[in-house]
């Protein structure tokens, strides 16, 4: 009895799917993306700070005409 009353509940789990987290978790979701967006953008303003400039745009030419 056990068994089928598990497989019943996960049958139920895997139908409501994506969205069902999305409803229980979208604070998370938003929270998460925010914080991993501000660090992106703190990371690279350290680092343009400290090396002034972001990319060696010559280094991106001549690997550009490598593989052509």
């Amino acid at each position: 009895m056990f068994f089928f009353l598990q497989n019943s509940v996960k049958g139920y789990e895997r139908r409501q799917g994506i969205p069902s987290l999305l409803l229980d978790f979208w604070k998370l979701v938003i929270m998460s993306f925010g914080l991993v967006t501000v660090a992106a953008v703190m990371y690279n303003v350290h680092i343009y700070r400290v090396r002034k400039h972001l990319f060696h745009f010559e280094k991106l030419i001549v690997l550009f005409h490598r593989s052509i």
